[in-house]
């Protein structure tokens, strides 16, 4: 029934014949777009547009248009639906007559695809359209082309001083100019040769001589600038002046100090000096002055403090004389207060001696040596004990690397421990590759970053060679477990004397090394503790107990 445009409404499962007959049993196929599907002879009501449609096998048609025949359909000849046949409109009411015969419609000469004269109505050859151009746009621009000026007209620009063509003077070669108020050049002459401050003296001459003192006039009016006014060129002019003083830059802390060394001759005090062969120098009691030239000193009051011989000293300081050939012989060899070489230098030696000891907890891991940290220095004659350290944070990972990128690090952190205070594992520092990285013997700095670290040497290091005698002490504190503990003294890094100790847990054992070595310069000393007590063990740092002390004695 849908096929006809009609379709039944539901009612039920089953239409009895009065339902099937009734119209209120049935209702148009309708809707406000066309169905999908559709066959032929299948009617379909527009909602949206009042109108019936039949499919006629391609396309929907309106079954409007009166009973006449034809094919005159507004779908086809009315695509728009405004009423009016498609075509009709080009003519927008108009007959065919009254199209052919417009008025023609006004346009520019751009719409023109050429502009030849030739083109245009009543334009001749030489009339032109009124355009304004600037200079710019001609290619060339003589005199004669333009309108009202002559060939001595110019237009306003400034030259240069020096191109000739374009100025001239009445000045002479080595005559001055002055500028006017457009700073242009005067023309000069003899008269306006002073013009400027620069040029109110002669080369060589000091600024304030190139002035009158009363009046202030010019010092030098002539041409050739070879004289000063009033004198003659060839005058001898120093015996009418008094000689100028020398500059306070000469004297002694000056800018430009003068130097007796850069001088010939010498000053008169010092021929006398050169010239003494006995006497005391200097003015006072006590002064002390040289007599028979460089082998006796003797003070103001004629004692003898100081006489050399080939093979021997006398030195009398403060009342303690060495009088005796021999006895200056003994002190010369046998190196106690004073020294005296065979080329006549004479020294106070100081005995090498240090002591360094531990003043804050080190954490050591058990099965592993390490270089004791001393933090703290109770004696140190000659500057030869080592406790400085370097600190920071590791701020990235690599394999045995130190990376930290705020450190600085030097070429001297070279050999220095690194102690990871994080996980208390120990390194050595086996290269500096920048001032934030290093290299290390072993890999000490897990992921992730931010273990703090400590770089240290803890070491003396001998500044004259000698026999000395050598003492270290390692104490553990409240040993975790039953076990041992080894110490080791190293000379340059290598092991030359060790002790051990038995490590009783809970308790606070300490191993002990004693030994006398000769050490050169620049030898150095450092303690390795080595705890065997299978956990990590802290120092005890009471009374000094952890310590390294070297006494030279030879």
């Amino acid at each position: 029934m849908a096929k006809s445009g009609l379709k039944h409404i539901d009612v039920g499962n089953e239409l009895t014949k009065t339902e099937w007959e009734s119209e209120e049993s049935h209702e148009l196929v309708h809707g406000n777009s066309f169905p999908g599907s559709p066959v032929e002879r299948q009617l379909f009501y527009r909602d949206d547009e009042h109108k019936w449609y039949v499919y006629n096998g391609s396309s929907w048609v309106w079954l409007g248009g009166g009973g006449g025949a034809g094919d005159m359909l507004k779908s086809v000849y009315d695509t728009d639906d405004d009423g009016v046949v498609d075509n009709s409109e080009l003519l927008e009411g108009s007959t065919k007559a009254e199209v052919q015969d417009h008025t023609p419609k006004a346009h520019t000469l751009a719409s023109h695809s050429t502009k030849a004269h030739s083109e245009l109505t009543g334009v001749g050859a030489d009339d032109h359209h009124n355009q304004s151009h600037t200079l710019a746009s001609h290619s060339t621009k003589p005199h004669s082309a333009l309108t009202g000026v002559g060939a001595d007209d110019h237009h306003n620009k400034q030259h240069d001083i020096a191109s000739a063509p374009d100025h001239t003077s009445s000045a002479a070669s080595g005559h001055l100019l002055k500028a006017d108020a457009n700073g242009l050049p005067v023309s000069a002459v003899v008269t306006e040769l002073e013009v400027a401050a620069d040029h109110t003296k002669l080369a060589g001459i000091e600024s304030g001589a190139t002035k009158y003192p009363d009046t202030g006039e010019q010092a030098f009016l002539d041409a050739d600038h070879n004289k000063l006014d009033g004198i003659e060129a060839a005058a001898d002019v120093t015996a009418n002046h008094d000689p100028k003083a020398h500059k306070t830059s000469h004297e002694n802390g000056g800018s430009d100090e003068l130097s007796l060394a850069g001088l010939d001759g010498e000053p008169a005090t010092l021929t006398t000096h050169k010239a003494l062969t006995t006497g005391i120098h200097g003015v006072g009691s006590g002064t002390v002055g040289i007599k028979d030239k460089d082998s006796v000193i003797q003070d103001a009051d004629g004692d003898t403090k100081w006489q050399m011989g080939e093979d021997y000293a006398r030195l009398n300081i403060a009342g303690i004389e060495r009088s005796s050939i021999g006895e200056a012989k003994a002190q010369k060899t046998a190196n106690h207060w004073l020294f005296a070489s065979d080329a006549g230098i004479i020294s106070f030696p100081k005995q090498s001696g240090g002591m360094m000891y531990q003043g804050t907890t080190q954490y050591l891991r058990a099965n592993n040596g390490t270089f004791a940290r001393l933090t703290h220095v109770l004696v140190d004659i000659q500057g030869e004990c080592d406790i400085s350290v370097v600190s920071g944070t590791n701020t990235s990972i690599a394999a045995n690397k130190l990376i930290d990128s705020g450190a600085s690090f030097v070429a001297g952190d070279l050999g220095r421990i690194v102690w990871n205070k994080a996980d208390n594992t120990y390194a050595k520092v086996t290269n500096v590759d920048s001032a934030t990285q290093l290299t290390l013997d072993a890999d000490i700095f897990p992921s992730p970053a931010g273990d703090a670290y400590e770089l240290y040497f803890s070491k003396f290091t001998a500044k004259e060679s000698g026999q000395c005698i050598i003492c270290g002490s390692v104490r553990l504190n409240n040993a975790s477990a039953e076990g041992r503990m080894a110490i080791d003294l190293n000379k340059n890094a290598t092991r030359i004397s060790e002790a051990e100790v038995y490590v009783a847990a809970g308790k606070y054992p300490a191993a002990v090394v004693l030994t006398f070595v000769d050490l050169a310069a620049d030898d150095y000393i450092q303690l390795e503790p080595y705890p065997v007590t299978g956990a990590i063990e802290d120092t005890f740092v009471a009374s000094k107990s952890t310590f390294l002390a070297v006494v030279k004695v030879g």
